[in-house]
Parts: structure tokens; C-alpha cells; sequence
């Protein structure tokens, strides 16, 4: 029994130190140090170093913090942009443990050129006198900053510093003049460039600094540093004022010189002609002459208070030229509309000094004075092509040289406006003449246009206008007697380019002398609404006015208490009118009994029909009035007719038959015929080759 139990305690003792082993054993990755790279140059990571106690590592897996990965022990990365980068290291061991690790890449621009520095170096100075120091500078990408150090005989170790102005690549610092008490100064200038690359000149920097003796007497010339031409600053350098006006070169030296500017390189006292005297402020000098367009080199010398003068080496050298003149205009301009562009051609401009450099193209929308620039070509270009109009839209054109100097010609002929893409509709109309309806556009340039009835797309026309192809008018007679007619076209240029959208007008045929609540056009006169959008097919049309048809006796009362008529002022003898009726907001008032009363007194009666309309003729001279039963007419409208050429037989007045009545087989001169019509009786005589109507029915008695 005890031997089974010294077993069991084994058992468990081996089994815990199992569990133990496992518990305990664990990866450590190691990914190594912080590393400093270039854009597209290689870091190599290695998790050589990573351990694992009491296991193996099964894998090696990096993440380089731009999306790259990788998997081993060793791993190379490069990046396409500069910046800092986390490369993470994750190991796992084989009980599936995982480590991880992470170090820092820094990831500088792929610029590795330090600036240049150029400098003459000074070797004499007057004590207690401010030096002026200047270098050129360049670097390939753009200078960051420029510092001067400078300490005196008596500073030891100690270098002093101030930055240096830049104007262009030169760059210039001033040591004071507390700084030159001893008996020599020793400085040295530093650069670096927007990729920290550094330089220093002399190349020891503060360990070989340069080293300029400082005299008690001045026996040193000044030393002068351009700064501009007319504010010019960059080279070529350029004065565009005009010949009237100064020609400035600004220079820095020392306070108390004197400077001449001339064309002889020589010394301040060897400038006897042709030369100027510089204005001196301070440390600067302006040398102001008066010169014609064209290409000079000038010369500045200098000497100081003490007599010192620049030699013919250490003179300040300038070429710049003077162009006061604008390149001459251009003579024409054409534009040409082609497939999908606009093409502008022309005979280059020329200048008298500096040169053209550039055209510039400017466009107008609506051929005014908001012309912007759209592109610059070439001096030598003689054509452009726009292919960024909108289509339909009218554009205008100039074209501006302009010269080396900067100076931009101050005229420029302006193109003929040009359509771009499809033509637009200018004018659509219908107009009614000698019974003929005719349909009329006009548009922004010459085209092919269409017409339909219905609101469709160009190509799915396929009546054209009959006059005024390739043109901008065209017109086309079209079908329309009665009520309101609407008709839409649309166009294509030359080239092919057709209108997205139709254009669609109306026509009126109802004569009206009032309109009330009305916004459309209507009257015998044909007055259109020109360029409206199409309506849709949910749009509803007016229908064409109907003949009135006889009062029935249980016709409709109309329900509204105000209305108009509309009806023409003046008609002639015999003439049949068209009469509508409409309540307070425009609509027609079908079912209403209206009273014509003549020029006799005699009265007849008439039933409006759907439209709110009825017909009757005038067949006397006189004034025609109108009443409705139970209405208030807002307006009292009222018809005169005017003796017609014809005579008529009779003052009786005609109710006017309905349209498409019957004709055929009516009794001659001198017969009669009687009929009976419901509850009413219809006479017709025929009298003398003229017909009258005479109506009686119940409730409805007509009087003369």
C-alpha cells in the first residue's frame, strides 16, 4: 500500500514539472535597432536575435508599417515616400506561442546633394567697422537656410552666428562691428537643404574657419553685391517701364561709398563717360538711368570713405535688357468649329526686344468682355484646339502675345462667334397668313432642322423644314384650322451635332379681345410662346373649339356667379366669330345660356359647349352685346361689325351650324321646308339664294 502510494507521488510530481516545462517556455523576438534610409533605398531586418526558452520559433513574420510584409528570419524593404515607419517583427514558437517586436524606420527624401556655396574670400578689414559677408548658394532642390559664424581674436573657442538674407542665390550676413575690435575675424558659413544635407564653407567649418586680418587704417575697397534691375530680381533681368522712364540697379556695400554706374568697366574714378552717380542710402546704392529698348551690360564701381576703390576685377557687372514695347497684336483670328473642339488659328506675333514667349488664349460665352485666359502655346504655334465648350453654347475668341519681358499685348481681334456642339434655337413661332400656318425657327448657326407634333428627339423626326437648310432661318408650312396647335423642332449643325432637346411653340386660333386668368397667348393674330419647354405626355392639351350645338331644355345652369367673355372688338358684315366664356380664373364654363343681342335689339340664345365656346355670324352692320343668365360678366364685352364689300340680303340675324353640317341638297330660290325638331319647330326659308334661321323653342323665344 505505501508502494502504490510512493508511485502516485511520483506520478503527480513528474506530471506537474511536465505542465510546469510548458508553462514556462516562451518566445522573445528581437527586431533589432532603429534604422535611417533614403525614398527606393533598402533596409535589411534580421530577427536573428530573437529567442525562444524551452521552444522552438516555427515562423518569422514582418510588417514594415506601409503595407509591405514579409516572412524569415532576414528581410529587405524599400519606401516610395519619406516619413516614419513602424517595421514590426512577430514570431511564434511551436506550443503556439507568439512575440513581437517593433523598431523605428526613418525614411528620408531621396535628395542626398548638399547646397553649393560659393564665396570670395576676405582677407583685409578695418577694425570697428561692420563686415558684410555674401556667398551664392544653389542646391538642386531649394535652400533651406544660410548661416554665418564669426568670432574675433579675443572670443577662444566661441563662434557667434546670424542667418543670411537671401535675395535670389545670393545670400548675405553682416558681422558688427563690436565683433571687429581685434586684430583679425574668423568666420565660416553653413547650408542646408530642405532634406537636411548640410554643407559647410570653408569645408572644416568652425575647425578651418576663414580668417580676415583687421586693420587700424582702411585700405580695403568696398565690396558691393547686386540686388535688382527695375525690381527685378531674377535673371534674365528686364526693365518694362518704358523708355521714359528710369532703368534702377539697386547694389549693397558699405555706408559712406560712392558709386558710378557705366558702360566702361573701370574704376569709380575711371568713369568718365557715359556714367551716372549712384544714390547711396546707408549700405545701398541705386544707379538710375534713362535708356532705350534693347540689350546693355552696365558696370558699378565703388571706393569707400577712405579712398579705397574697386579695381576692374571687383566691379559689380549687371547685363540685363529694357523692352517697353508690347508684342505686336495679332492681325485675324479663325475659328473653325470641327468634330468636338473648336480650332483657332493665326500668324505668330513678333517683339522688338526680348521676343514673344508665349500666346494666351482667352474665351468669352457670351462674346462680351468676360474673356477668360483657358491655355498658353508657344511662340512659334499658330494653332489650338478647345475641347472644353459646352455644347450649344456660343463662345468668341482672342488671342494675346506675349513677350520675354512679361509685357502682354493690349489688344487682340476677337473671332466671329462660333457654336460649340449642337446649334441652339434662337426664335420659334407659328404665324397664320392668307389661311396658311406657318412655322418658323431661327438658329445660333447653320443648320438642318426638323419638326413633329409630338415632343421627340431629333433623329426621331422625320419632317423637315422645306426652307433654310444649312442656314439659320427655316420654315415650313404645317396642318392647324382651329383651336390650339403645337408643333416641336429640333436642329443639327454641318457636323452633325443635334439639339438633346426640342423646342416647341403654339398657336391660338380663338379670336379674344380680353383674357382672364389666361397664361398662355391666344387670338386670331397668332401670337406664340416662343422657346418654352416641351410639355410632357402627362400634360394636358387644349382640345380644338367644337360648333355649338342647340340648347337642350334640362341644359346645365353653370354654377359660377362671375365670368368673362372673350370676343373680338371688331368683325366685318357676314363674318362667323368665335365666343368664349370663362370664370374668374380662366376656365371655360361649358352648359351656360348666353344672349347675343343685335344691332336691331333682336336677340339670340346659345348654349356654351365643352370648351365654354359658341359660334354665331354678324350678318348686320352694328353693335353686338352679350348677356348670361344667372352670371355677373366682369367685362362687358361687346362685337361692332362693319359694312362688308357683299351685300347681304337681310338683317335677320343666323345662329352659325355647326361644323360639318350638312349642305348637300338644299331647296333652291323660292322653296321652303318645315321641320319639326323635338319640342321645337326649325323653319328654314331660302330666300334669294341666302339662308336664315329662325328659332322658337319652349322657354327659348327669339325676337325682332
Amino acid at each position: 500500500m505505501a508502494h502504490q502510494t510512493h508511485q502516485r507521488l511520483v506520478g503527480i510530481a513528474l506530471l506537474f514539472l511536465f505542465f510546469a516545462a510548458i508553462s514556462f517556455a516562451s518566445p522573445a523576438a528581437n527586431a533589432g535597432t532603429d534604422q535611417t534610409t533614403t525614398v527606393g533605398q533598402n533596409i535589411s531586418a534580421n530577427g536573428a536575435s530573437s529567442t525562444c526558452s524551452g521552444c522552438s520559433i516555427t515562423s518569422y513574420n514582418w510588417n514594415f508599417g506601409d503595407n509591405g510584409t514579409a516572412s524569415g528570419v532576414s528581410a529587405t524593404h524599400s519606401y516610395s515616400s519619406a516619413g516614419s515607419y513602424s517595421v514590426t517583427l512577430t514570431i511564434v514558437a511551436n506550443n503556439s506561442e507568439i512575440s513581437s517586436d517593433t523598431f523605428t524606420a526613418t525614411v528620408q527624401s531621396g535628395d542626398a546633394t548638399p547646397p553649393a556655396i560659393t564665396h570670395t574670400n576676405i582677407t583685409d578689414w578695418t577694425q570697428n567697422t561692420v563686415l558684410s559677408v555674401s556667398a551664392t548658394i544653389t542646391d538642386n532642390v531649394g535652400v533651406s537656410s544660410a548661416t554665418l559664424y564669426y568670432k574675433n581674436s579675443t572670443d577662444g573657442a566661441t563662434f557667434s552666428s546670424t542667418s543670411m538674407s537671401s535675395n535670389g542665390n545670393t545670400y548675405s550676413g553682416t558681422i558688427p562691428s563690436s565683433a571687429t575690435n581685434g586684430t583679425n575675424i574668423s568666420y565660416y558659413i553653413s547650408a542646408s537643404d530642405g532634406s537636411s544635407n548640410s554643407i559647410s564653407y570653408p569645408a572644416g567649418g568652425s575647425s578651418s574657419p576663414l580668417v580676415a586680418n583687421l586693420l587700424e587704417t582702411d585700405i580695403v575697397a568696398p565690396i558691393t553685391t547686386f540686388v535688382s534691375v527695375a525690381g527685378d530680381s531674377s535673371s534674365p533681368y528686364w526693365v518694362t517701364s518704358g523708355a521714359s522712364n528710369n532703368a534702377q540697379v539697386l547694389a549693397v556695400g558699405e555706408s559712406g561709398m560712392l558709386c558710378r554706374m557705366g558702360p566702361s568697366n573701370t574704376n569709380y574714378s575711371g568713369m568718365t563717360v557715359g556714367y551716372v552717380d549712384c544714390t547711396i542710402s546707408g549700405t545701398s546704392a541705386n544707379c538710375t538711368d534713362s535708356i532705350v529698348d534693347g540689350n546693355y551690360t552696365r558696370y558699378v564701381a565703388c571706393k569707400d570713405s577712405s579712398g579705397n576703390e574697386q579695381t576692374n576685377a571687383s566691379t559689380l557687372t549687371v547685363s540685363f535688357g529694357v523692352d517697353s514695347t508690347a508684342p505686336v497684336s495679332l492681325s485675324s483670328i479663325t475659328a473653325t468649329e470641327l468634330s468636338g473642339r473648336v480650332r483657332m488659328r493665326w500668324t505668330p506675333s513678333t517683339d522688338n526686344t526680348s521676343g514673344v514667349s508665349v500666346h494666351k488664349i482667352y474665351r468669352s460665352a457670351s462674346c462680351a468682355s468676360n474673356y477668360s485666359s483657358i491655355a498658353s502655346v508657344g511662340s512659334a504655334v499658330s494653332e489650338y484646339n478647345d475641347t472644353t465648350g459646352a455644347s450649344g453654347i456660343d463662345y468668341c475668341y482672342r488671342i494675346y502675345a506675349q513677350d520675354a519681358a512679361g509685357t502682354l499685348a493690349s489688344t487682340s481681334p476677337t473671332t466671329a462667334a462660333i457654336t460649340f456642339g449642337a446649334p441652339r434655337i434662337t426664335a420659334l413661332s407659328m404665324s397664320l397668313s392668307s389661311g396658311t400656318l406657318t412655322l418658323s425657327t431661327t438658329t445660333s448657326e447653320n443648320a438642318t432642322c426638323r419638326y413633329s407634333a409630338s415632343n421627340a428627339g431629333f433623329s426621331s423626326m422625320s419632317s423637315e423644314f422645306t426652307t433654310g437648310q444649312n442656314t439659320t432661318a427655316h420654315s415650313v408650312g404645317v396642318s392647324g384650322t382651329s383651336g390650339s396647335i403645337i408643333y416641336y423642332a429640333s436642329c443639327a449643325d454641318t457636323l452633325g451635332n443635334a439639339m438633346s432637346t426640342a423646342n416647341s411653340t403654339n398657336y391660338m386660333f380663338a379670336s379674344a379681345s380680353t383674357t382672364t386668368g389666361s397664361t398662355g397667348n391666344t387670338g386670331a393674330g397668332g401670337n406664340v410662346a416662343q422657346g418654352q419647354p416641351a410639355p410632357s405626355d402627362s400634360e394636358t392639351q387644349t382640345e380644338p373649339a367644337q360648333p355649338a350645338q342647340p340648347a337642350e331644355p334640362n341644359a346645365p345652369a353653370p354654377r359660377e356667379t362671375q365670368a368673362s367673355i372673350i370676343a373680338p372688338t371688331a368683325v366685318s358684315e357676314g363674318e362667323t366669330v368665335t365666343i368664349t366664356l370663362v370664370d374668374a380664373v380662366g376656365a371655360p364654363i361649358s352648359g351656360a345660356n348666353v344672349i347675343v343681342t343685335g344691332p336691331a335689339g333682336n336677340k339670340l340664345e346659345y348654349i356654351t359647349d365643352s370648351n365654354g365656346q359658341f359660334r354665331f355670324t354678324a350678318l348686320s352692320e352694328g353693335t353686338y352685346s352679350y348677356a348670361v343668365e344667372g352670371v355677373q360678366l366682369t367685362s362687358s364685352a361687346q362685337t361692332s361689325a362693319t359694312k362688308s364689300q357683299a351685300a347681304t340680303p337681310s338683317v335677320v340675324e343666323q345662329a352659325s351650324a355647326p361644323e360639318g353640317a350638312a349642305t348637300e341638297g338644299a331647296p333652291s330660290a323660292g322653296w321652303g321646308a318645315l321641320f319639326l325638331v323635338g319640342a321645337g319647330l326649325l323653319v328654314v326659308a331660302v330666300l334669294g339664294g341666302a339662308a336664315y334661321l329662325l328659332l322658337s323653342k319652349k322657354g327659348r323665344r327669339s325676337s325682332s
